[in-house]
């Protein structure tokens, strides 16, 4: 898929904006998942649900419609340091 680095990276120096393409394959992302959790947030967003698996710093975002159905996944892996 191509994808684009804004070059506004934290607590790195400003860079020109970069666009490349990446090789993602989910199934690969999550084969090693040792448990799958819906979480439950205080805030909860309407119409999303969070999967998470493997620890918290990796999970899914699922955005569904009013049919249950859903229309966007975010997967999304965040340095917890």
């Amino acid at each position: 898929m191509q994808v684009k680095n804004d070059g506004n990276g934290w607590a790195c120096e400003k860079r020109e904006p970069k666009t490349y393409d990446l090789d993602f394959d989910l199934r690969k992302k999550i084969n090693g998942w040792d448990r799958f959790e819906i979480t439950n947030h205080e805030n909860q967003e309407e119409n999303i649900v969070y999967v998470v698996g493997a620890g918290e710093s990796d999970y899914l975002k699922l955005y569904y419609n009013d049919k249950n159905l859903i229309v966007k996944l975010e997967y999304r892996s965040e340095d917890p340091g």
